[in-house]
């Protein structure tokens, strides 16, 4: 659903194709789209289940693998390129943050085992990429009607950004990138999930004044 919002409103993602029963596929599907491909579970975070396809052959077995995890399974487009990312508070963005993991694949690994990934914040890109990126990770935070904290996490084709995804419940441990990015923009960690809570909190006022409007 996202990635047609997304499309539908200009904004750059990689081509992609959903599998929503596993008896859509065979032997002899083919994809709409050419190799390499990253095959993921829609409904999960943290790159748990997914992997890189580089031919055919392989398809089945990535896609069986990502249906083990429930839910719909998404065929996407590879993009070779640099990874970043930027966080959106409460409707602004932060610092951008660029993602450079040890193995070249940003996966479970490389995203909670320290020194696994080296992280450039903010990132080594000229100011107008940043605007740009920043920019866009607005339009995405607000065309999902988002509140509180989300991540937009970016590949740059030919320094060309392209949006993967948007994730609202971004991580806060350690070698998160959400508390990174804050700290760069002078938001202590304690800081941080004060204004995360507060932005829980009026939602939920706004939430219990509309119940009680009706």
């Amino acid at each position: 659903f996202r990635y047609m919002v997304m499309t539908a409103n200009g904004i750059k993602t990689p081509e992609f194709q959903k599998f929503k029963s596993i008896d859509e596929l065979s032997d002899h599907t083919e994809l709409n789209i050419s190799y390499p491909v990253i095959v993921k579970p829609v409904s999960q975070g943290s790159t748990i289940g997914i992997s890189r396809v580089n031919k055919k052959t392989g398809l089945s077995k990535a896609i069986n693998e990502a249906f083990s995890y429930g839910g719909d399974v998404l065929v996407e487009r590879f993009i070779e390129g640099r990874e970043v990312t930027v966080s959106v508070l409460n409707g602004k963005a932060l610092p951008v943050v660029e993602v450079i993991p040890e193995s070249g694949f940003y996966d479970y690994e490389a995203k909670y085992t320290a020194g696994r990934t080296k992280y450039m914040v903010p990132a080594d890109i000229p100011e107008s990429a940043s605007d740009e990126l920043s920019s866009i990770a607005v339009k995405v935070y607000n065309l999902f009607g988002c509140r509180g904290a989300a991540r937009v996490d970016f590949m740059l084709d030919y320094n060309c950004p392209q949006v993967l995804e948007i994730n609202t419940i971004p991580g806060m441990t350690e070698t998160s990138l959400l508390p990174m990015a804050a700290e760069a923009a002078g938001i202590s960690f304690e800081s941080l999930v004060e204004k995360m809570l507060l932005s829980a909190c009026l939602r939920s006022e706004e939430h219990t004044s509309e119940l009680q409007s009706h």
